[in-house]
């Protein structure tokens, strides 16, 4: 079934068009020509251009106005809208976060756990501070109480920029402490025991978390300086003041009121972040590369001097190639680590009087919790008064094991869940004197529910699930996973599947199909409840996550042949997803639409390379499309920390003939595609994205307009819209129904494009 999209062509003749100025890069011997490399600057030029995109991407998306703004109200109603979290007792409060009608953000809020009539107080109302800081665009980053539950410490981004401010609460009087404010601090900060001392964490030029700060209360280094905060101009696209290219590097910096340095990791390929023990007896600063771990650990209940730095204690010394995590409990650190070629790690326990000893190679403390196994990989664990919780990956689906301390000869218990795929973690957690652990938990047809597991009698007991308006019937749905052999027969990537259960896959009649992947950094795309998604299902689309190598889904050794000199297997995998649902008949190439962000983004521009004529469409949002020529520009934010996922191309040479194959960027003028048809693109971008540049989508699209008008002559070509989100960063929208906005865009792409009688 051939389905045409209703997009008018008349406006053919209105494409934007990049101007194309040639620059040469030569590396390794291999000189290239870079026509769009003077779109990497924001300057008025590519603001032009940007606005041209986006003038043209309203025009072409006009007639799906309607079906956006169903699609809006369809996802809308499913929430409900005034809702509260299940209350978590820190101390003397439980702790909360309710939402209210028509407001985008959450309000977080405490009640006296005593009195079951007590009032409510308002820690935080995010709605009320947007409107405050007059910002379209707010991010909770952190929120810590002190431990004497009087101040409050949260950061805040106002930009998406992933560039928080630090700020302080009076939770006795309700009043910000302005002058105890910090400017430009990262993602993480953590209370010290004595409630005056804050540890956090700052960026370097490339915007990497470094070091890591103390500020103590009442000892600001300077004051606060929002006079010289300048008026922005209004016109999101207008910009009189300078360009970026031409602004004066020498401009002093505004106070930003940083304390004391207590660490700093020079090597740019690691990022600082800071934690605290769930015994609240220690503060841990982690310094981690995408291979390597060091961390120390702080007594959070030593006195703090202004005038000196705290003992900081080191628990294992870094090593390449060896990560770990460590969990206090009583006398002893719990380790993860992947020495000694445990890949999947195992977990040991070793007396906190006998770390040095460890480091020096005297392991004869050290007591084997859990031995490496191939099969079982070791994510992260956390330690209660009697229980030692291990969450582990087996099989593609997470895992909980349950140890009793000190008994490690006896079997730990798994725990069971009630579907075939899902997703499970621990969720918030906030005393260690406890018998039971909190849980969240989720599926393709299993609303977002949270439990509290009793460890003691083995029992899940659900506090709360999901609320979705309107009612919802699971048995309408029908869930699966299914493996497809990887084309070089070295494993068996899962696909799952969610579909309305009307749909009989034996009968083999295409169905319209959207296919998600990601496949990169070892992190897991696991199947989880969306009520977005039956905008999608109930019009007849299978959804399906394809859950290639570089995730994490099935181990260390699945991520590590997805990565470097591997890479291209996570494209294959997913072609061969793609082939696999073609061959069976469950879709075919004229239902089918793709879909990826970030390194899903690259997956995507790297899959439409390979076979442009496999699919009728793609969405690419925040793509990472342009490895090539950002991982051999070291100057360029958080390129030297991802040289262990990408290989570095400027120092070797076949690193750099490996990435160039595949690229996205680097090969859009495949001469062997110039006569195969292409599908339609939806390209998305951040303009304040600190992760994937602007510059990235930008260039993607301006080349593979280039392509298609002077190579392909316009022939077999297809729609290319761009939309470059202005007040935005890596992650998109910060309000809810902000959110669904944008899922309503690119809804409506997908329907027009592969929904027949849409």
């Amino acid at each position: 079934m051939s389905i045409t999209s209703k997009i008018p062509l008349r406006m053919a003749s209105q494409k934007p068009k990049a101007q194309r100025i040639p620059k040469k890069i030569v590396i390794h011997g291999d000189e290239t020509i870079d026509h769009y490399h003077h779109l990497r600057k924001l300057n008025k030029n590519t603001k032009k251009y940007l606005k041209q995109e986006a003038e043209y991407t309203k025009q072409m998306t006009k007639h799906t106005t309607d079906l956006q703004e169903t699609l809006f109200k369809e996802m809308k109603s499913r929430i409900k809208e005034e809702d509260i979290s299940v209350p978590n007792q820190y101390l003397d409060y439980l702790y909360y976060i309710r939402t209210e009608v028509d407001e985008q953000y959450g309000i977080h809020c405490r009640k006296l756990a005593s009195d079951p009539n007590a009032p409510e107080e308002v820690l935080l109302d995010l709605n009320a501070l947007a409107k405050q800081l007059d910002s379209d665009y707010i991010y909770l980053e952190s929120i810590k109480v002190s431990p004497n539950q009087k101040l409050l410490a949260y950061t805040i981004d106002l930009e998406g920029d992933e560039i928080n401010t630090l700020y302080f609460k009076d939770l006795t009087t309700g009043e910000t402490l302005h002058d105890e404010t910090v400017r430009e601090v990262g993602d993480s900060l953590e209370w010290a025991n004595d409630s005056k001392t804050v540890y956090y964490t700052i960026l370097d030029n490339s915007e990497r978390p470094y070091k890591v700060m103390r500020h103590m209360i009442g000892h600001s280094n300077e004051q606060y300086q929002n006079e010289h905060d300048e008026e922005q101009d209004q016109d999101e696209w207008e910009d009189e003041s300078q360009d970026e290219d031409e602004q004066d590097d020498d401009q002093p910096d505004l106070p930003n009121n940083h304390g004391m340095t207590i660490y700093k990791d020079a090597d740019q390929k690691f990022h600082v972040s800071i934690s605290k023990s769930l015994s609240d007896k220690y503060i841990f600063i982690e310094s981690d590369s995408s291979v390597t771990s060091e961390m120390y650990f702080i007594d959070a209940d030593e006195p703090n001097d202004p005038q000196k730095t705290p003992n900081l204690n080191l628990i294992l010394q870094r090593r390449e190639n060896v990560e770990y995590g460590v969990v206090h409990w009583k006398d002893y650190f719990y380790i993860r680590e992947n020495s000694k070629d445990a890949i999947n790690f195992r977990l040991i326990r070793i007396p906190i009087g006998s770390i040095s000893k460890f480091n020096s190679g005297d392991d004869r403390h050290v007591q084997i919790v859990l031995e490496h196994n191939s099969e079982l990989y070791i994510d992260y664990m956390c330690a209660f008064e009697n229980y030692l919780t291990v969450f582990t990956r087996q099989d593609g689906l997470s895992k909980l094991m349950i140890f009793e301390h000190g008994r490690f000869d006896v079997e730990p218990h798994f725990v069971s869940f009630p579907d075939e795929t899902y997703e499970m973690n621990l969720s918030d957690n906030e005393v260690q004197n406890t018998n039971f652990v909190r849980l969240s938990y989720s599926s393709f047809n299993t609303p977002d529910v949270i439990y509290d597991y009793d460890m003691k009698n083995q029992k899940l007991i659900k506090l709360k699930e999901l609320c979705v308006v309107g009612g919802y019937d699971p048995l309408l749905y029908e869930t699966k996973r299914i493996f497809v052999k990887s084309r070089d027969l070295h494993t068996n990537i899962s696909v799952s599947m969610v579909y309305k259960k009307e749909i009989n896959l034996s009968l083999q009649d295409p169905h319209p199909l959207l296919l998600y992947g990601y496949g990169a950094y070892g992190s897991c795309t696991d199947p989880v409840f969306n009520s977005n998604l039956f905008s999608l299902l109930d019009r007849g689309v299978i959804f399906c996550i394809a859950h290639v190598r570089g995730g994490g889904e099935n181990g260390k050794a699945f991520y590590n042949y997805g990565k470097l000199k591997y890479k291209k297997n996570s494209f294959f995998d997913f072609i061969d997803c793609a082939e696999h649902l073609i061959k069976e008949k469950i879709t075919s190439s004229d239902l089918l639409c793709i879909s990826g962000a970030s390194a899903g983004g690259l997956l995507v521009g790297a899959c439409v390379n390979m076979r442009p004529e496999l699919f009728k469409a793609a969405m690419l949002k925040v793509p990472f499309v342009d490895v090539l020529y950002t991982m051999i520009d070291p100057n360029l934010p958080l390129v030297v920390t991802e040289y262990d996922e990408w290989m570095n191309p400027l120092q070797d040479e076949e690193s750099y003939h490996y990435i160039s194959s595949y690229s996205p960027y680097n090969n859009i003028d495949n001469v062997f595609n110039v006569n195969k048809p292409y599908p339609a693109l939806l390209v998305t971008g951040g303009l304040n994205d600190p992760r994937v540049s602007f510059a990235e989508p930008t260039r993607y699209v301006a080349k593979m307009r280039w392509f298609y008008e002077d190579v392909k002559k316009g022939k077999n070509t297809n729609t290319i819209l761009f939309q470059m989100n202005m007040n935005e960063g890596h992650g998109g929208k910060s309000g809810r129904f902000d959110r669904l906005r944008d899922t309503a865009f690119n809804y409506a792409f997908v329907i027009d494009q592969i929904v027949p009688n849409k």
